[in-house]
């Protein structure tokens, strides 16, 4: 069975600090006993100019492998 994550964060009136929105999702697949592989999607969405953020919306994509012992 292979986890997923899924998340949503909000802030209010913290432009220049947080994102106004974030969304993730995350898949966890154990390869072996002590091997897992992570792969992560996230997209934030900073506040609007006139709200004082940058109007950037940022995607990014992230792998992990670990391992245990």
């Amino acid at each position: 069975m292979y986890p997923v994550l899924m998340g949503y964060q909000a802030s209010r009136d913290a432009a220049g600090i947080l994102p106004e929105t974030k969304y993730l999702a995350l898949l966890g697949i154990g390869i072996t006993d002590n091997l897992g592989l992570a792969l992560e999607y996230a997209t934030s969405e900073d506040y609007s100019a006139a709200d004082g953020g940058k109007e950037d919306d940022i995607n990014t994509f992230t792998i992990q492998l670990a391992f245990e012992f």
